[in-house]
């Protein structure tokens, strides 16, 4: 319908439309010595060319037409499947297999009769809608409820539907995630609820990552239901031998027990940790009694040397700092004895040196030719005039005694992150002190921190990190940092902040450069079902992105089969997709051949067992009900599944909005129009001809 007939212009502009058409119909009919037309015949032809001029003026206040158009949309019914395995793990997996797939199949039919209704199977994720398989390693029920969430914003949802044993391991609640829903949420409860006799790993705690020759802890949670007065055996296998094989009793109904085994890292690289518990006879589910992990034995201890020109808190609350990361070897040498070898260190921390009284040349000269990465701390010893010579581009000119600066953290950083928790305590800890002088800084180099001096901020550096001839300096320009811990637990109850500065510091002098030429890029844990992805880099000499040549890997899994993979090459790098591995370490080759030169990357990575899904097959239909009550929607067991189309009908939210739109159209636009104009026109002027005038 035509809501609004309207003109770009201001009405008084019809007037001068009518005055036009007037003007040019009667000049051509009434004021034109030459027409030979009668009187009747005239004023017939003075209103033809009095229409059409008429409109052609019109269109000149470029007319629009608005309608007003109404549309009904349907709401949508968003259903999601749970596709993982514990629904067909229990004593009704046929059912599950078979039967329960069609009654779906039937209820969406049902929907779609009254509905738009999208359907979704969601596990590991959230994906479209086909025949269920439960192959899912994980139930996620929150990652389906944000899909619906952020997908559906703004679309009319009548209500959500979620199908499944409620047995979630993996995302955050399910009731929380739902809480924060603007439609109801229908849930179909299906699983068995009874409990079985069970012997189960409950949970297995450890560290992914050790380090060669240490020994490590890993600690295994047992849980046993209903097997009171049975005698059970745990068995730990690790890098090729039995590290555990115990016998216990279980005293009660529900049993629980934690055992602890310390393992010594024998080999470098990935290793696989067996954790099995020896089935009962009347277990139902063994499926759950055994679990592998998997370790990353590491034989990168960096070694960190701490040099000073004489005992210092701040000594002791940066080696304290740095102790937390297993992967330091840290030493502390005085300079009035310093026999040691600057190539044995990854990097050196020099605690105001050089100093007046020690110097130590052979030691700077040392580290300058093995281009170590090196971290300054300046205090009242350093003698400044020789830090200039050997800081690797910082000079602090005409210096005046020290001054007290406070930090202020630089938002522009970006070497390392940190947050605003972090700065904001950085920024209220007590002042450094540090030298007071004009600060001339290397070219590209990055300030963490000013100082703030007398609560004025500077533009001085307090703590600053540039790269001169391939190697990494950073500079902390005043001493203190031992109250900066004390401070900060004082502050927080813990050392946090000042661990975190210190620690990142260090991580990033470390860092080496990667400047090969080919790189593979992948990760390093992954699931089964997960897509392994390989990113591939080529350069050439000039440091461009090339991937003309072919790229090959070879596959190798622990038990020695080998598989071969070609690269594909996409844009400027290269990309291979690997699925379907069974679990264990796999260890990649790869090579390329550019020009007369061989390159090759390696590396290993992970596919864990996964047992999640066989650990819990006790349905949790308290979830269901729970996440149904808290939307408005209502839950309904496995039975009545055939009704929910009657029970969604009921509810008041689902309703078909009714949307109103405008449409306008540009009457110069419209064919009719152009049309009429035609028509009159040829009407003028064949009755012009036909009664014999010009």
């Amino acid at each position: 319908m035509i809501s609004e007939f309207s003109i770009t212009y201001s009405g008084w502009w019809i007037v001068a439309v009518i005055f036009t058409g007037l003007l040019y119909a009667s000049l051509l009919y009434f004021k034109n010595p030459l027409s030979r037309l009668s009187k009747r015949v005239s004023i017939f032809l003075f209103f033809l060319r009095f229409l059409s001029v008429a409109i052609l003026a019109f269109l000149l206040l470029s007319p629009f037409i608005k309608r007003k158009i109404k549309t009904e949309e349907k709401p949508v019914i968003v259903v999601g499947i749970d596709n993982s395995k514990s629904m067909v793990l229990t004593p009704d997996s046929l059912f599950y297999k078979d039967k329960f797939p069609r009654q779906v199949k039937e209820l969406i039919s049902s929907l779609k009769e009254n509905y738009k209704t999208d359907v979704y199977l969601f596990g590991n994720g959230v994906k479209p809608y086909k025949t269920p398989d439960f192959s899912d390693g994980f139930s996620d029920y929150s990652e389906f409820l944000k899909y619906v969430k952020k997908d559906y914003r703004g679309v009319n949802v009548g209500a959500v539907v979620v199908a499944g044993d409620g047995i979630y391991n993996k995302g955050t609640y399910p009731v929380y995630e739902a809480s924060s829903l603007s439609w109801p949420v229908y849930t179909i409860a299906t699983g068995d609820t009874n409990t079985y006799a069970d012997l189960k790993i409950n949970d297995v705690r450890y560290n992914e990552v050790v380090y060669l020759d240490d020994d490590f802890p890993v600690e295994i949670n047992v849980l046993a239901k209903k097997l009171s007065g049975k005698k059970a055996r745990i068995k730990v296998s690790a890098f090729g031998k039995t590290v555990m094989d115990k016998q216990f009793f279980i005293n009660k109904d529900l049993f629980e027990k934690t055992f602890r085994v310390m393992i010594p890292a024998e080999n470098k690289g990935k290793h696989g940790i067996k954790v099995e518990l020896i089935p009962l006879k009347n277990e139902y589910n063994k499926n759950n009694n055994s679990k592998k992990i998997y370790v990353d034995v590491l034989d990168t201890k960096k070694k960190i040397l701490i040099v000073a020109s004489a005992p210092h808190p701040d000594i002791g609350s940066i080696r304290r700092s740095l102790e937390k990361y297993k992967n330091y070897q840290i030493e502390v040498k005085f300079a009035d004895n310093l026999n040691v070898s600057p190539e044995s260190y990854n990097l050196v921390i020099l605690y105001q040196l050089p100093s007046k009284k020690y110097r130590v040349p052979k030691f700077f000269k040392e580290l300058k030719q093995n281009k170590t990465p090196l971290l300054f701390v300046l205090g009242q010893k350093t003698d400044i005039e020789n830090f200039n010579k050997i800081s690797g581009g910082l000079e602090i000119k005409s210096v005046h005694g020290f001054e007290n600066s406070q930090a202020v953290i630089n938002p522009l950083f970006t070497l390392f992150l940190y947050d605003n928790k972090m700065a904001d305590i950085l920024e209220k800890l007590p002042p450094l002190t540090a030298p007071f002088g004009n600060y001339l800084t290397p070219a590209f180099s990055q300030i963490f921190a000013y100082q703030k001096i007398n609560n004025i901020e500077t533009d001085i550096p307090l703590i600053l990190f540039f790269n001169q001839n391939d190697t990494k300096y950073g500079v902390v320009s005043g001493e203190g940092l031992w109250l900066w811990r004390l401070h900060n637990y004082l502050q927080s109850q813990n050392f946090d902040a000042t661990d975190a500065l210190i620690g990142k510091s260090v991580q990033y002098l470390l860092a080496r450069e990667d400047k090969r030429h080919f790189k593979v890029q992948s990760g390093e844990s992954f699931y089964p079902g997960d897509d392994i992805v390989f990113k591939a880099r080529l350069y050439n000499e000039s440091w461009e992105l090339v991937n003309e040549p072919e790229v090959d890997m070879l596959l190798i899994d622990e038990q020695g089969n080998k598989f071969r993979y070609k690269f594909n090459k996409y844009e400027d790098y290269y990309l291979l997709n690997v699925d379907n591995l069974e679990p264990g370490v796999y260890k990649y080759f790869t090579t390329v051949k550019f020009g007369n030169k061989t390159y090759s990357d390696n590396g290993e990575f992970v596919v864990n067992s996964v047992s999640v899904e066989s650990s819990n097959l006790k349905a949790d239909d308290k979830v269901m009900f729970d996440v149904a009550s808290e939307t408005g929607g209502k839950m309904l067991y496995l039975n009545k599944m055939n009704t929910l189309p009657e029970v969604i009908a009921k509810s008041e939210k689902v309703k078909t909005k009714v949307i109103y739109t405008y449409k306008t159209n540009n009457v110069n636009n419209l064919l009719g129009v152009f049309l009429i104009i035609l028509s009159l026109l040829f009407l003028e002027w064949f009755l012009r001809k036909y009664f014999g005038s010009y």
